[in-house]
C-alpha cells in the first residue's frame, strides 16, 4: 500500500492506494487546514491514516511546485563524478543561501554535442522540508520519498512521444509543464488556480485574463527550437473548470486545447471541498515510479540516515518482540509439558505404590512356592541317605542320632570295639554318596555297665541335595 501526503498552503490532500490503476482508492482526503496548528495538522493526518492498515509503511511527501526552484543546466562533461563536483559549485553560485540551508538533487536529461550534458536540478530551502517533516513525525509518519508532484504528471500523457505541454489547474495554483520525449524539460507554477479564477472577490473576466496571460508567458519560455504553435497542449486538473478554459485558451494561444480528465473512485473519501475543484493528477502521479527514473531525492542525507536508523530500531524492536513472543510461547509450552510430566509421574508413583503392595505379596508367595518346590524335589534325599547308611552299618554297630544339614551328614552311635568304628569309617569312605569322612571322636565308654566304643563321624555329601533343614532320627 502506497500513501502520498500533499501539503498545499491551507489544503491537506492524502491518497492511499496500491497504484493509480487499482480503484477504488482505499482512502482519499482533502481537508482545509486553514488556521490549524502543526499539531492539529499532524492529528488530522494520523486520524485519517489509521483508517487504512499499512498506510504508513511506504509514504511519499508531495511538494507543491511553487516551493521548489527547478532549472536546466548545461555542463561541459559527461562523467558522473565531474558533473557532481560541478553541480555543487553551480548550485551555491545561483542560490542566495548558504549550502547548509538548502537541499538539492539533479538528474541528467541527456548528452549534448561537444561532450556536454543537460542537467535538471531541483533546489529548495531546508526549512521547508524540516517543517513538513516535523508535522509528519508528530503524526508518526516517516516518508521514504520527498517528490515534486508536477514532475511526474507525464504518466497521464505516456501516449505522446513528441513535445507536449500540460496545464494542470489546481486549487491554489496552476502548473505549466513542457515535455520532450516523455522527459520534463520545463515547469512553472502560476499563482492562479481554481480559487482565484472563481473568486467572488475578483471579477471573473479579470481573474481569467490574468490566468491566460501567465499561461502564455510560461509557454513562451519553453526551451524549444521548433514552432511553439505546433506543440499540443493538454488541460488537466480541476475538472469543474476545465471546459470553461478550453475556448479562452484556444483563442489566446492560437492552438488546439485537449482536455485530459482523471476519473477515480474512493472507498472512504473525506472531503471539505468537491474533488472537482482541485487537481489530483499531481498527487496520484506520485503513486507510480517516475518516468525513465527521473526522480529528485529531496530527502536530506542526514534526515534519511536518521530515518534509516529509526527503521532499524523499529525492525529490531519488532524482531525482539517476536523473539520474546516465541520465547514466552516456548516457556509456556515447556512449563505445560513439565506440569503434564509431573502429573504423569505423580500418577505413575501412585500406581507403583499400589503395585509394590501387590508385588510384596507376590514375592512372599513366590518364596513359599520355591520352598515348596525345593521340598518336593528333594523330599526323597534324606531317605536315600539313611537307606545307604543302614546298608553300610556292620554287625554290632548302631546309630544314636543322624543329623542331615544341606551338604553334611552327622552320625553319632556305638560300636562293640574301636576296630568296628575304624571299619565303619572305611566303608563310608567307599560310599559314593560321600566325598570326605571326618572323625570327631572315637572312644571307649560304659553303657549300662558294659564297655563299648562311642563315635561321632561327619560325612560330606558328594552332591548338594538342596535340603536346608536339619533332621534328626
Amino acid at each position: 500500500m502506497k500513501t502520498v501526503i500533499y501539503l498545499d498552503q491551507d489544503l491537506l490532500k492524502i491518497v492511499v492506494a496500491k497504484s493509480r490503476l487499482q480503484q477504488p482508492f482505499p482512502l482519499l482526503v482533502i481537508r482545509s487546514i486553514k488556521g490549524l496548528t502543526d499539531s492539529d495538522i499532524a492529528s488530522e493526518i494520523k486520524k485519517n491514516l489509521k483508517k487504512v492498515k499499512g498506510s504508513t509503511t511506504d509514504v511519499a511527501l508531495g511538494l507543491p511546485r511553487n516551493l521548489v526552484t527547478l532549472k536546466n543546466l548545461v555542463l561541459p562533461s559527461t562523467q558522473p563524478e565531474e558533473i557532481k563536483s560541478m553541480m555543487e559549485f553551480q548550485v551555491t553560485k545561483w542560490v542566495p543561501h548558504p549550502r547548509s540551508e538548502i537541499v538539492y538533487d539533479y538528474y541528467g536529461l541527456g548528452p549534448l554535442p561537444n561532450q556536454c550534458s543537460l542537467i535538471r536540478v531541483a533546489v529548495l530551502h531546508r526549512k521547508v522540508i524540516e517543517h513538513a517533516l516535523s508535522i509528519l513525525s508528530e503524526a508518526g509518519v516517516q516518508p521514504t520519498h520527498i517528490r515534486v508532484g508536477s514532475e511526474n504528471v507525464g504518466i497521464f500523457l505516456s501516449h505522446e512521444k513528441d513535445s507536449t505541454a500540460a496545464i494542470d489547474v489546481d486549487y491554489h495554483q496552476t502548473h505549466v509543464i513542457f515535455f520532450q520525449k516523455g522527459q520534463v524539460h520545463f515547469s512553472r507554477s502560476i499563482p492562479i488556480g481554481f480559487r482565484e479564477i472563481h473568486s467572488r472577490n475578483l471579477n471573473m473576466a479579470t481573474g481569467l485574463s490574468d490566468f491566460l496571460s501567465e499561461v502564455e508567458a510560461s509557454i513562451a519560455l519553453f526551451p524549444v527550437e521548433q514552432d511553439r504553435e505546433k506543440i499540443p497542449v493538454f488541460l488537466m486538473g480541476a475538472s469543474s473548470v476545465l471546459h470553461e478554459l478550453v475556448i479562452p485558451l484556444h483563442e489566446r494561444l492560437k492552438r488546439e486545447i485537449q482536455t485530459s480528465e482523471t476519473s477515480f473512485q474512493a472507498v472512504s473519501p473525506v472531503l471539505d471541498y468537491p474533488v472537482t475543484d482541485v487537481s489530483w493528477v499531481n498527487l496520484i502521479s506520485l503513486l507510480e515510479p517516475y518516468a525513465q527514473n527521473q526522480e529528485f531525492n529531496l530527502l536530506p542525507p542526514d534526515v534519511e540516515s536518521l530515518f534509516q536508523r529509526k527503521s532499524y530500531y523499529v525492525e529490531l524492536k519488532r524482531l525482539l518482540f517476536f523473539l520474546g513472543a516465541v520465547l514466552l510461547t516456548g516457556c509456556w509450552a515447556f512449563l505445560n509439558e513439565v506440569k503434564l510430566e509431573k502429573n504423569f509421574l505423580g500418577d505413575l508413583k501412585a500406581k507403583i505404590a499400589s503395585i509394590e503392595k501387590d508385588a510384596s505379596t507376590l514375592d512372599l508367595l513366590r518364596s513359599k512356592v520355591l520352598a515348596l518346590k525345593d521340598h518336593i524335589e528333594h523330599r526323597g534325599d534324606c531317605l536315600r541317605i539313611i537307606s545307604s547308611l543302614l546298608e553300610t552299618l556292620t554287625e554290632g554297630v548302631y546309630l544314636k542320632t543322624v543329623g542331615y544339614d544341606t551338604d553334611k551328614v552327622s552320625l553319632r552311635g556305638y560300636a562293640p570295639t574301636l576296630a568296628k568304628i575304624f571299619e565303619l569309617t572305611g566303608l563310608l569312605q567307599k560310599n559314593p554318596l560321600f566325598t570326605k569322612i571326618q572323625t570327631h571322636y572315637a572312644r571307649q565308654t560304659l553303657v549300662e555297665g558294659q564297655a563299648v566304643a562311642e563315635f561321632h563321624l561327619e560325612c560330606t555329601l558328594a552332591a548338594f541335595t538342596g535340603e536346608e533343614n536339619v533332621r534328626k532320627s
